[in-house]
């Protein structure tokens, strides 16, 4: 199975991850006709996980203090020190729909109904070496549950 060119589109974007969210490692990958298998990590090496553009500067002008009461907190920051994990999938979820309607529009990609992706995802957290080990296999080894001559060109495997 070789990606056609809305499944590469899903790859770029998975690997944009890591330029958006400086926290974020991307790690294995298969993208396959119907859904995507993906292992992203989120580390504490980067003080500043937001990227620039999105975080929200608020200063004393922007405020309307007539509102503010006792014990408000004027210039609280809008969003934590890190995105969660739903942050991140949503925006990759934004990224690719946005670039697949693009695709509709011009390349005659087969349109969808209302949603390209499913409204939430499945997350797991891993918390052992075994375990990371198992997660990567079952996402290597998905496609040929489904189609015995599944290549290899389709996953993509940035850990090793």
């Amino acid at each position: 199975m070789l990606l056609n060119d809305a499944g590469k589109m899903v790859l770029k974007w998975y690997f944009e991850l890591e330029r958006k969210f400086p926290c974020v490692k991307c790690d294995v990958v298969v993208c396959m006709p119907d859904h995507i298998h993906l292992l992203i990590f989120i580390v504490d090496d980067s003080s500043e996980c937001w990227p620039t553009e999105s975080l929200a500067h608020v200063t004393n002008d922007d405020i309307d203090h007539r509102d503010l009461h006792l014990g408000d907190h004027a210039a609280s920051p809008i969003r934590p020190s890190r995105p969660n994990l739903g942050d991140i999938i949503g925006w990759f979820k934004t990224m690719t729909t946005n670039e697949y309607i693009r695709g509709v529009r011009q390349s005659k990609w087969p349109a969808f109904n209302r949603r390209l992706w499913q409204r939430n995802y499945h997350d797991r957290k891993v918390r052992t070496a075994e375990a990371l080990a198992n997660i990567r296999q079952y996402i290597e080894d998905n496609p040929r549950r489904g189609d015995p001559t599944w290549s290899p060109i389709a996953t993509h495997a940035a850990h090793r």
